[in-house]
């Protein structure tokens, strides 16, 4: 793929952060884009999009007009399966901005998040090397 519009990716993400609503909603638009793989590395706060056979954008969260953060994330030294399934409950039910879903995703240990969009699978993975599977 020669040029994909990264400013449409970029309004995707600060569209998310202001208003996150459903999951699918936000990755079937991505797929539309060609972006077949989402990651986010907790400790750097960037956000990372490929497509089949590229790297096609890396947009450090603090890019993202509306995302604020003021603070380094904790991150836990052990995988706290509770914490990441509250945090992820309370996300899907609008509890949580994505600054603090973010903040309690590191608190729970996590790391590093790869989102495969086609296969609908979320992989956490942890500062002591677990991980967690979620399907969407």
């Amino acid at each position: 793929m020669d040029n994909l519009p990264n400013a449409q990716i970029i309004g995707l993400v600060e569209e998310r952060c202001h208003h996150p609503g459903p999951f699918e909603e936000f990755t079937a638009r991505l797929l539309d884009l060609q972006v077949i793989r989402q990651t986010y590395d907790v400790v750097g706060d960037e956000l990372f999009f490929y497509s089949a056979d590229q790297l096609l954008l890396q947009l450090p969260a603090t890019d993202v007009k509306g995302y604020s953060r003021s603070f380094p994330f904790v991150v836990g030294e052990k995988f706290n399966q509770r914490m990441l399934e509250k945090a992820l409950e309370d996300f899907d039910s609008g509890k949580l901005s994505v600054v603090e879903f973010h903040k309690q995703l590191a608190l729970a240990g996590i790391v590093y998040v790869s989102v495969h969009i086609p296969a609908r699978k979320i992989y956490y993975l942890s500062q002591d090397g677990q991980s967690y599977l979620e399907l969407f």
